[in-house]
């Protein structure tokens, strides 16, 4: 007669019931998802094991959350993660069920994105099961963008279907293909991207649109439907001398870009109803910095933090602009309307400047980067409306207020804007007057703006989702209804250890009787310690057999408490 798992126990195996209402970031793992190398594809070494990005100790710093670099973090649910999914030799977590799995997604596709979205898949289940997590978040950048959609619309390992992925960030993320890649007469991408290789043609429209979604630029999947997505985008062009650009005129192909990846490759451009996480499109902030600069911005790691960890967040929309005076002559013999007027913005977080001293603006639209857009003005005095997204993101627990600098102008050439009015005649662009605003985020409201030359409202929204808050890191996994029962080492192979925290870190204490599941609910072995004694398995189930690899379940009796964990056993 086999005896199954408690009740009690089934979260742990069914976590695909587990409602995102409950996000919880005390017990949701991140997993840094890195960018594009030239010579990855041909790099060897092991892939998909712990291998920490120093890119990523701001995020984790800020926050206070630990990481796999730090002594113990290793088995905290809130640990910041991090692998590699280039490389030819599996880690030793891989059974020969995964490896077989590997050659024949790799046959498939020749490799690539599709090889190294189950890679980084594969990690991220392992992090889980090791540390206990109920879900992971995936923070991505650039080329890790593309591996992770592919992760999320294909389902691999079934961390999307079961409700296991939280959050997704994505900054400057080549989500829908590659601009650059795409183009046929794109002399200068072999000196980006180095020799021609799989990965740049995977990054081409066509293959995306054969292989993944067409149209490219559209989010149709109910699987990010669970999943609060979010999307940051870079706007300086300095990159690589700002080539990119230059191309992109001669082109006549011009887009906002970092020097690396265009913008509009970058984001959703349609979302579809199901795949609106709580009924809303992804997050949106933009930052006026190039593809080699973000890492190194302390706004955009604020914002990763305030994404990944908060619940807050508040959407600024400019929803009226009224021309006071549109800056266009008034000549007999040409009209010149309409004029083309620019509305820019700053977004600061006083909170962000106090929390971590934080002063650059959290979301910029201007037109250096090109990430605002034109409207057009008949005459003076003339009023529009509009659904112009000044500011769409989180913002720190208690943040009570935004600054936000506003500033408008009317252009008469600009060749990004394709906009050639006037050549060599006065000034390309008129400037109408700007300041401050300051308004309050405790809630919904409506506030107007107003300088001698113009005037508008801003429409603030505020949406709270139900989510659990950050708790301090040693406060993490307190609570006998979470995962409290620590497995070292974990993946095992020969032995593993077993602590609990009423034994103040010690695998020594108060005793207790110990029962080991399969993931289908099975006893597979229990095992008792005396008061002092310490507890640990040797893999091996009552008859003394060893068990298969894969995952097993803990319940641990003990001091009058129940705690559960988990393990990963390897050959």
């Amino acid at each position: 007669m086999r005896t199954r798992l408690p009740l009690l126990a089934l979260p742990l195996i069914l976590i695909a019931a587990t409602s995102h209402a409950g996000q919880d970031p005390n017990h949701t793992c991140t997993v840094f998802v890195h960018g594009f190398s030239s010579d990855g594809h041909s790099q060897t070494g092991v892939f998909g094991a712990d291998q920490w990005d120093s890119d990523m100790d701001p995020f984790s710093e800020l926050m206070g959350l630990p990481n796999i670099d730090d002594p113990g973090g290793t088995y905290c649910p809130n640990v910041v993660a991090a692998t590699t999914y280039y490389g030819d030799t599996p880690p030793d977590y891989y059974t020969p069920e995964d490896i077989a799995e590997l050659e024949a997604v790799t046959a498939e596709y020749g490799g690539g994105v599709p090889r190294y979205a189950l890679i980084v898949a594969k990690y991220a289940r392992m992090v889980m099961d090791r540390c206990g997590a109920d879900q992971v978040n995936f923070f991505s950048g650039s080329y890790g963008t593309f591996v992770t959609r592919w992760l999320i619309e294909q389902d691999v390992e079934n961390l999307a279907g079961h409700d296991e992925i939280a959050r997704w960030l994505s900054a400057e993320g080549v989500l829908s293909g590659h601009w650059a890649a795409s183009n046929s007469t794109m002399q200068f991408l072999w000196e980006l991207f180095g020799t021609p290789s799989l990965d740049v043609d995977q990054m081409h429209y066509d293959w995306v649109e054969a292989n993944l979604h067409s149209p490219r630029g559209e989010a149709d999947d109910p699987n990010y439907g669970n999943i609060l997505v979010g999307m940051m985008g870079s706007v300086d062009e300095s990159a690589n001398d700002g080539s990119m650009t230059d191309v992109m005129l001669t082109l006549g192909d011009y887009q906002p870009n970092d020097g690396i990846v265009g913008l509009y490759d970058s984001y959703f451009h349609i979302v579809t109803e199901q795949s609106r996480f709580d009924g809303r499109a992804p997050t949106l902030s933009y930052f006026h910095v190039n593809h080699y600069g973000l890492a190194d911005y302390p706004a955009a790691w604020a914002q990763v933090c305030n994404f990944l960890t908060g619940r807050t967040r508040v959407t600024v929309t400019m929803t009226r602009a009224q021309a006071i005076d549109i800056h266009e002559p008034d000549d007999w013999w040409w009209d010149w309307t309409p004029a083309e007027i620019i509305f820019e913005s700053k977004v600061y977080s006083p909170l962000s400047e106090t929390l971590w001293g934080v002063t650059d603006p959290a979301s910029v639209r201007h037109f250096d980067g090109v990430n605002t857009p034109i409207f057009e003005f008949d005459e003076n005095g003339e009023t529009i409306t509009m659904e112009h997204l000044v500011f769409d993101d989180f913002v720190p627990e208690d943040e009570t207020e935004l600054n936000i600098q506003l500033y408008a102008m009317e252009i008469d050439w600009e060749e990004r804007y394709d906009m050639y009015e006037v050549i060599g005649i006065g000034d390309p662009t008129d400037g109408m007057g700007g300041g401050w605003i300051t308004i309050p985020i405790t809630g919904p409201g409506v506030y107007t703006f107003a300088v001698s030359d113009w005037n508008c409202d801003l429409s603030v929204s505020i949406h709270d989702y139900p989510f659990e808050l950050l708790s301090p890191t040693s406060e993490v996994g307190q609570s006998p209804e979470r995962i409290t029962l620590a497995a070292w080492p974990s993946p095992f192979s020969t032995r593993v250890s077993f602590t609990w925290p009423n034994t103040g870190g010690s695998a020594h204490g108060s005793g207790g009787v110990l029962s080991i599941f399969d993931v289908q609910g099975h006893l597979v072995r229990r095992l008792s310690s005396p008061r002092g004694g310490a507890l640990s398995w040797d893999g091996r189930d009552a008859a003394g057999l060893p068990v298969a690899p894969g995952l097993y379940l803990q319940e641990l009796q003990a001091g009058g408490r129940c705690y559960r964990g988990r393990c990963l056993h390897v050959r």
